[in-house]
């Protein structure tokens, strides 16, 4: 006669057990049928966001995951989260593939499964025109009040510095932007080019970027660590469009003379 808590342990087992075989099973039907479920917040242009008045995702990531997709024969179903969601969802088997300028460092590779970079970038400083005198540089943001996206490399960069005693975070990254011009915040941190783009499409703003760049970051494409068919797809499909021009083809598209200027985000 087995014991109460031994009882209770082998129950747990068998759930957790039956808990990952309904997802491998959903997921494996999914890839089954070509379909791959694709996650991101599509609030980070340019690489992936809605246009405006389109219900239509766009972004230098989602087409080179399309072109990923395509090139292995299978198709994308793109499905929006908050992006602090977007590596448990790839973990517990909710989503297939995770991307959107997700920048790779030990901390989440400890937990996902990250491709080869597909993209080189970097944090830069949105700062607001009023302190255009105090802050010149990436020496002068010790102290300052920091406007922060959720979850993101810019927060982890804050933290590891100690740069500041007031930060406010925001989920949604135009948000934290929009912070510093109406002076919630002294600046803001995040993507170069996504700072380029939110100023693109706010001339007036009282708000300008540093020339230095804070970090040096790789992006990749996130898939678990338990799911080899589908890292195989991306890995084998993202070397495929590097060989054979489209990944450039893309690039020129959405960087080539800052293509992404063209296109205007949906702020809803």
């Amino acid at each position: 006669m087995i014991s109460l808590n031994k009882f209770f342990a082998i129950v747990s087992n068998l759930w957790c057990a039956s808990a990952l075989l309904m997802f491998s099973g959903q997921a494996n039907a999914d890839y089954a049928n070509g379909t791959l479920k694709v996650v991101s917040d599509f609030n980070y242009p340019p690489y992936e966001f809605k246009t405006k008045n389109s219900n239509q995702y766009v972004g230098f990531d989602i087409d080179i995951i399309n072109a990923i997709l395509n090139n292995q024969g299978f198709r994308a179903e793109f499905v929006k989260v908050p992006f602090p969601k977007v590596l448990s969802d790839v973990v517990r088997g909710n989503a297939d593939i995770a991307i959107g300028a997700i920048a790779i460092n030990d901390a989440r590779k400890s937990i996902v499964h990250f491709s080869e970079p597909y993209f080189k970038s970097g944090q830069a400083v949105l700062v607001n025109k009023a302190l255009a005198e105090k802050i010149r540089s990436i020496d002068d943001i010790n102290g300052t009040s920091i406007c922060t996206h959720s979850s993101s490399i810019a927060n982890d960069y804050i933290i590891e510095h100690d740069l500041s005693s007031k930060t406010v975070d925001f989920e949604n990254i135009n948000d934290s932007f929009m912070g510093v011009l109406n002076g919630t915040c002294d600046i803001a941190i995040s993507d170069k080019a996504t700072l380029e783009f939110f100023l693109s499409h706010h001339k007036d703003a009282n708000a300008f970027i540093l020339e230095e760049m804070l970090t040096t970051d790789q992006y990749g494409i996130v898939t678990s660590q338990d799911r080899q068919n589908v890292t195989k797809v991306v890995e084998e499909g993202l070397r495929s469009i590097k060989e054979d021009g489209t990944y450039d083809r893309i690039y020129e598209k959405w960087f080539g003379s800052l293509g992404f200027l063209l296109f205007e985000q949906d702020q809803n």
